[in-house]
């Protein structure tokens, strides 16, 4: 008899599970997604470190901006992301007031993930002061934004 568990999917069943090693232990872990009601639920077996973002961004079927990397940065930084359709995307630096410093992405991009460099520069190509700045990306219908910051 397999071990019983408090997880019960009961009349709501998942349109698609996945497993992978999530949390780095070298065990699977299952994941089911795309449920009727929109969840995603993770079992993990073991312990983990691993963050709700990580485990987005390795889902199918969903949308995931990731932190840049490194941050803070100098001279330029990695913004990784996820797309679950194909569409067009805009990925659009700002300064801390909200003006537009850099279009990094303005075109048509695929499913999967992708990630841009942005070098510290702004659309003259002049390089920008140290700051706080943010990222957002538009693709499709899904927007999303994050806080990055420039050191030199």
């Amino acid at each position: 008899m397999p071990p019983q568990s408090d997880y019960s999917l009961t009349d709501q069943q998942p349109n698609s599970v996945f497993a992978a090693d999530l949390d780095g232990n070298g065990s699977l872990d299952l994941v089911t997604a795309n449920m009727p009601d929109d969840n995603v639920s993770v079992l993990l077996n073991g312990t983990s470190d691993v963050e709700d973002e990580e485990i987005v961004s390795h889902l199918p079927g969903t949308f995931s901006l990731r932190q840049n990397y490194p941050n803070p940065f100098n001279p330029a930084t990695v913004i990784k992301y996820y797309l679950k359709k194909r569409c067009h995307v805009e990925l659009t630096v700002y300064d801390l007031l909200g003006r537009k410093v850099k279009t990094v992405v303005d075109e048509e991009k695929s499913v999967g993930s992708h990630s841009a460099i942005w070098d510290g520069t702004d659309d003259s190509g002049s390089k920008v002061a140290s700051g706080i700045y943010f990222y957002r990306l538009k693709a499709g219908d899904a927007v999303g934004s994050k806080k990055m910051i420039l050191l030199k």
